[in-house]
């Protein structure tokens, strides 16, 4: 696969990667805290435009249309919520100790954050009868964890949120890429009819 991959080692892809920024390999091997590379322009838009085929703004997106998508934002109903599944589980909820679904494995961040909650109003866990630091029931139609619960007040009382990144915990399990966005092929994350419940003991 030469074609493809035509690098003899890191170092050249590394290089190959960062080719089009002007900046070299070894400039960042010196300077490993990094090299001056531009002066961030703000506002470039006044002069160039956007980056789209009119340069302007555009709410009717010509490519949208070409591809037999609504050209316009369009309302849908997103989330048929059951008697089963009443609420919405919104996936991929960030800690400032961790990056995405990395560094689970260092123990000075896992003494920080050692756990996956699961955030959930306090009216809702009134409703469902859970407690705060109680372990609980998360139910989809893809499946079911055990995850303790944190009360937080911001989070809407029909949604519920958690983290990814968490192999005691996978909350990717509970999703469905089967209903993955037709135009993007992006999983849906951000909006899971699911339940919660005490688990039994």
């Amino acid at each position: 696969m030469d074609e493809y991959f035509p690098w003899m080692d890191m170092k050249e892809a590394i290089q190959a990667i960062i080719a089009p920024s002007g900046v070299r390999l070894e400039d960042l091997e010196k300077n490993p805290a990094g090299v001056f590379y531009a002066t961030k322009k703000f506002k470039s838009y006044e002069e160039s435009g956007f980056r789209t085929p009119s340069g302007k703004v555009e709410l009717y997106c010509e490519r949208l249309k070409a591809l037999n998508q609504d050209p316009m934002p369009v309302y849908r109903e997103e989330v048929p919520l059951t008697e089963q599944y009443p609420l919405i589980l919104v996936t991929g909820l960030r800690y400032q100790e961790y990056v995405h679904s990395q560094h689970r494995n260092i123990h000075a961040l896992r003494m920080l954050q050692p756990e996956p909650f699961l955030y959930v109003n306090p009216e809702t866990a009134k409703c469902y009868g859970v407690n705060e630091g109680e372990e609980s029931l998360l139910e989809t139609k893809n499946g079911s964890l055990k995850v303790k619960i944190k009360l937080d007040k911001y989070i809407h009382p029909k949604v519920v949120g958690m983290s990814h990144g968490w192999s005691e915990a996978n909350v990717n399990l509970l999703t469905d890429w089967a209903e993955a966005d037709p135009l993007s092929g992006f999983p849906n994350l951000k909006r899971i009819p699911c339940n919660i419940r005490k688990t039994l003991r």
